[in-house]
């Protein structure tokens, strides 16, 4: 236990400039150790002191408990300014709490000017750092007004905790994403924040990341490499009761991991299920297709082809969580238009047909991809035109980034354009001519489509 004199409070000049009045000059502080905490949980226990029946904790330890709780505070020394950064409903509560208009030192809430108080500087024993000291009177007006904490004055205790609860967990293989009721200024993390594996581990995130809106949270956490099994994580906050990390759809397949598009012919069928990051199957799901003209999905996941043309059939789980990634269907009929070749041009495709369409085909309805060298990517469709004899169709392709385009034009000597294939609703695809400078033939080639896959 400290006991000392507070030579800053003792001179009168000193005094008049903090705003202490000038009759507390005569009153020798009392000095004592204080706890400070966060939910009940020892963060720090600075020296601090009683003078004329008020007592005065140092800023700096009271801003390092409400980062904790993800609610940031500054204390600009310049100003005279101490603000702390709340959620809109915590921060008008505060702003309504009763506050003096007196005193050397403004109380900021998010920037406004709520009220002021009497600060005082002093050397922190622990450091022999000059430091600022703030009534307790002050903090226990804040934590007050949104029920987030106490002072116990005979136990020296200042605990403060907040009136946030997780309110959902979504549990991925590398990563946590935490819902909460109340809006965050600053990501909770340390041990306010307790990540329980099923197996019984204990993990500790290495980032967190808040939203715009302040609600979500999400924790990087060590990824699990195949074949390991990946556990299901429960999260609890401030000590509280633990939610556990509910693992969402994150793709539709056939069945084969991969796999989420597949050519059916009119009147077949084919079942389709949910998978989870673990690729495995998961149970509850509800299945809908987003074009039941083309093709329609039972509760079973079995999907029937109605007419010719492409639907995306999604999965959702109990919580409303739609997969990420939809099975693709492409329905043929047995009459469909078949691609007799396709011309590059610059920034289009030109596909001919061996019959007229009587409306211009979608964009979803074609696969492109582009092959340059022994690398084949996907190529997105960004628009679809139809010739007057219905049987030429142009398909714009993106704009080259400024990157590509200048590595193209470095290697375009030495190396052939890049080569494009295209198919309709899954048909055999068809592949542009090789460029003139290569060395292979110029006529069109025709490869078997297969299914695509993410």
């Amino acid at each position: 236990m400290v006991k000392r004199v507070l030579a800053g409070l003792a001179a009168t000049s000193v005094v008049l400039g903090t705003g202490v009045p000038m009759t507390m000059a005569m009153t020798l502080p009392s000095w004592f150790q204080a706890t400070v905490s966060v939910g009940g949980q020892t963060l720090s226990q600075p020296e601090t002191f009683s003078f004329n029946n008020q007592t005065y904790l140092p800023v700096f330890y009271v801003d390092n408990a409400f980062t904790k709780l993800g609610y940031k505070a500054t204390w600009n020394g310049a100003k005279h300014v101490w603000d702390l950064e709340l959620p809109a409903n915590l921060a008008s509560a505060v702003a309504s709490a009763k506050w003096s208009d007196s005193g050397n030192t403004s109380i900021s809430i998010n920037g406004q000017v709520v009220g002021k108080t009497a600060t005082t500087v002093e050397a922190d024993p622990a450091t022999n750092n000059k430091t600022t000291y703030i009534p307790i009177t002050v903090l226990q007006s804040i934590i007050g007004a949104v029920n987030a904490g106490s002072w116990n004055a005979n136990q020296r205790v200042f605990d403060i905790n907040t009136p946030n609860s997780i309110t959902a967990v979504d549990a991925y293989n590398g990563q946590i994403v935490v819902q909460f009721a109340n809006s965050f200024t600053v990501a909770p993390t340390g041990s306010e924040i307790s990540i329980t594996g099923s197996d019984g581990t204990t993990v500790t995130p290495s980032a967190a990341q808040l939203s715009s809106d302040g609600k979500t949270v999400t924790y990087t956490i060590p990824e699990i490499t195949p074949p390991g099994p990946v556990p299901h994580y429960s999260v609890s906050y401030m000590g509280g009761n633990a939610v556990l990390g509910y693992e969402p759809v994150v793709a539709v397949n056939d069945g084969t991991p991969g796999v989420t598009s597949g050519a059916l012919q009119v009147g077949k069928t084919l079942t389709v299920s949910g998978v989870s990051d673990q690729c495995k199957p998961m149970p509850s799901l509800t299945f809908t297709s987003d074009n039941t003209s083309v093709a329609t999905v039972a509760s079973d996941g079995t999907v029937t082809a109605v007419a010719p043309g492409v639907a995306h059939i999604q999965a959702t789980d109990g919580q409303g969580f739609q997969a990420k990634v939809p099975f693709t269907v492409y329905v043929q009929g047995a009459n469909d238009p078949t691609i007799q070749s396709v011309t590059a041009n610059s920034n289009s495709l030109v596909v001919t047909f061996d019959q007229a369409f009587t409306a211009a085909p979608t964009a979803d309805e074609f696969i492109v991809t582009e092959t340059d060298g022994s690398t084949s990517i996907p190529v997105v469709v960004s628009g679809v035109s139809l010739s007057s004899d219905g049987k030429t169709v142009t398909l714009t392709l993106p704009a080259p980034s400024s990157s590509s385009s200048s590595s193209s034009s470095s290697s375009s000597t030495s190396s052939a354009s890049p080569q494009y294939s295209v198919s309709f609703l899954d048909h055999t695809a068809v592949s542009t001519a090789v460029a003139a400078n290569s060395s292979a033939s110029s006529d069109n080639t025709t490869s078997n489509s297969s299914n695509s896959s993410n």
